[in-house]
């Protein structure tokens, strides 16, 4: 699969899996998953994803479980991109080339428990990066560029176990 047509899942309502992994994908059009509110879990891991845009996963209320992991030329994240995704737990931006994260990208994932942003470009997390991640366990930041980590990173994440 190179690319995705707007409609493309259109009446798949029902629709709760929805695998997208090891394709050639270089782009999402937004608003191509919002006819799958059922759906909760989406990869679209091993892709040849370059950025993803604000409102990209708009409609998927129901999202538990995201893996964009290993899209090797992804180099950039809107700030908007994970908006309306309260119901998520799980989340893997691993293996990019992502070298910072917008202020307040996971401000709205107040359910994750799980955050794998391992192998990537990353040099700094600033205060604030991972407000409202407040149901966060395990936190996967290992095999980055990390130079500089604010002192103020990690408040808030007192349900955090394993850094």
């Amino acid at each position: 699969i190179t690319n995705l047509t707007e409609g493309v899942f259109s009446g798949l309502s029902g629709l709760r899996d929805l695998r997208l992994g090891n394709n050639q994908l270089t782009s999402i059009p937004v608003g191509v998953f919002s006819d799958l509110s059922a759906l909760t879990l989406l990869s679209v891991a091993d892709n040849q994803l370059t950025n993803l845009a604000s409102g990209v996963f708009s409609g998927l209320r129901g999202l538990q479980s995201l893996y964009i992991d290993r899209n090797q030329p992804l180099t950039s994240i809107a700030a908007g991109v994970f908006f309306g995704l309260s119901k998520l737990q799980e989340l893997g931006l691993t293996y990019t080339q992502l070298t910072s994260l917008p202020e307040g990208i996971f401000s709205e994932l107040s359910g994750l428990v799980y955050l794998w942003i391992a192998y990537n470009q990353l040099t700094s997390l600033p205060a604030g990066i991972l407000t409202g991640l407040s149901s966060l366990q395990e936190l996967h930041l290992e095999s980055n560029r990390l130079t500089c980590i604010s002192s103020k990173a990690f408040i808030g994440l007192s349900a955090l176990r394993n850094l």
